[in-house]
């Protein structure tokens, strides 16, 4: 297994390499970056099974690496390095892929073969994030000279096939596999490409699961370029184009090849707010714009995970709905089933309210009240001043609120307060008297006796009973 050390400090990359016992456990330190537009550059030629990073490195940090090697590298795993006040990023990178963390403190010589038997074990047990597998088969000589067709099988499920060992056994002299799941084969009989096909379109128990990709478009590329083009096209333009019920697709890789696939940080974070407005549950035309929006730009599927995981627990703010607990990647598999799962979601949603016989008009005005409550979260909120922003009257504001959301004003103001004091509470270290000024409370000795009365802790209790596992809210 080959090794990328990446960290901007000389001394620990130097450390770590020298300190390990790499060769006891199959492993090879193949190359040192000192941050991740250098490691990108690196694993651009040579091959890497592992990689280590350190979280806080200049220029990229090593979540922005993590990104971007989850999205054009998904066969690498990832290990972070970290100093313990950073692991609110730990947690971050551990949702975004990498199989497990190393302290800088654990860097010891007693310690490293502890390390590397857990790392080692995480590669066992923990599946790196799935990309569409590819079999890749070029015709009209090796690639890079004349060839100007391959054909793609790809993976829409992570079950393999009893016929692709028959039909492309392993050991057959020439296949090499440039990526996690993707395998080049120099030569595949027209009979052999029929077959595969036939097989994919005959299959009952292959439909919906895996689909033929006849691409052209390859001339007058090396086999590098080719194999980038190959992988970039399972991994993310087929995650959007393919369709439910169809088998075969016909592309040209030159037509996406000089499309720029970087996304700024400033439009996804633009877009994540967007997304995080309830108003969506309701409000159909700005649904169907902002999902033509994502289809336009094509985030890839671990930023689409990153974004809406974190607008998933903004949900979780809004209604009393366990949204986080049962998201699950594994079954979003391409665009299609997020779209389903994002109707799922508006409707669970919309059934969590306890009152729908309210016009979708009214609904979604108290919905947008309840957005603005949420996001004004640490100001002084009055009735009077929200009603006036949802454009109703403040009688008949006060009656529907109760009604749609199950609680009066004040109590739903008072437990967004107490929810999102829990959750800063768990997932920061900030002081608690900050806590209260952002929850809305200056005063931090009633905040404390509200939250309390609601809990059943104080805040500094709840803190440290591990984020609260043992305390029973008080309805």
């Amino acid at each position: 297994m080959n090794v990328l050390i990446v960290d901007d400090d000389h001394l620990v990359r130097k450390g770590i390499v020298s300190l390990m016992p790499w060769s006891e456990f199959g492993l090879q330190v193949v190359g040192e970056a000192e941050n991740g537009k250098k490691a990108l550059q690196f694993l651009e030629s040579h091959p890497v099974d592992l990689m280590i990073t350190d979280i806080a490195m200049p220029s990229m940090s090593g979540l922005d690496l993590l990104r971007e090697v989850r999205e054009h590298y998904p066969g690498i795993w990832i290990v972070m390095l970290t100093f313990y006040q950073e692991f609110e990023h730990v947690q971050e990178a551990l949702r975004l892929g990498a199989i497990d963390y190393i302290a800088k403190v654990e860097l010891e010589k007693d310690n490293m073969r502890d390390i590397l038997t857990r790392i080692l074990r995480r590669t066992r047990e923990q599946k790196l994030p799935e990309a569409p597998s590819v079999v890749v088969r070029t015709v009209g000589g090796t690639v890079g000279e004349s060839a100007e067709r391959v054909l793609l099988l790809a993976a829409l499920s992570s079950e393999r096939p009893d016929f692709l060992d028959e039909l492309l056994p392993t050991e057959q002299q020439g296949v090499s596999e440039i990526n996690r799941d993707v395998w080049l084969l120099p030569e595949l009989s027209p009979a052999r490409e029929d077959e595969i096909v036939g097989r994919i379109r005959e299959c009952e128990e292959l439909s919906g699961k895996w689909a033929v990709i006849r691409t052209v478009g390859i001339r007058d590329h090396n086999r590098k370029q080719i194999c980038k083009l190959l992988v970039d096209y399972a991994s993310h333009d087929f995650f959007y184009e393919y369709e439910p019920g169809r088998s075969v697709y016909d592309v040209d890789l030159d037509s996406f090849e000089r499309e720029d696939r970087q996304i700024s940080e400033k439009l996804l974070y633009q877009l994540r707010e967007e997304w995080s407005s309830l108003e969506l549950v309701y409000d159909e035309e700005r649904y169907l714009a902002l999902v033509s929006e994502l289809e336009k730009i094509r985030p890839s599927a671990d930023k689409l995970e990153s974004m809406f995981y974190w607008i998933l627990v903004q949900w979780e703010r809004y209604v009393p709905l366990d949204l986080t607990s049962v998201f699950d990647r594994a079954e979003l598999r391409c665009w299609a089933d997020w779209l389903l799962w994002l109707e799922k979601m508006r409707k669970d949603i919309r059934s969590s309210f306890v009152e729908t016989h309210y016009s979708d008009d009214m609904m979604a005005s108290v919905i947008k009240a309840v957005d603005y409550i949420n996001r004004n979260i640490s100001l002084d909120l009055k009735l009077t001043e929200v009603a006036e922003e949802v454009h109703i009257s403040r009688s008949y504001f006060s009656e529907c609120f109760k009604n749609i959301t199950g609680k009066t004003f004040n109590e739903y103001i008072r437990d967004a307060r107490v929810d999102y004091a829990k959750s800063l509470l768990s997932q920061t270290n900030e002081p608690i008297y900050r806590i209260s000024e952002k929850c809305g409370y200056p005063d931090e000795k009633y905040f404390s006796k509200v939250f309390r009365k609601k809990v059943g802790a104080l805040p500094s209790e709840f803190r440290k009973r591990g984020q609260g596992a043992s305390v029973q809210e008080r309805p």
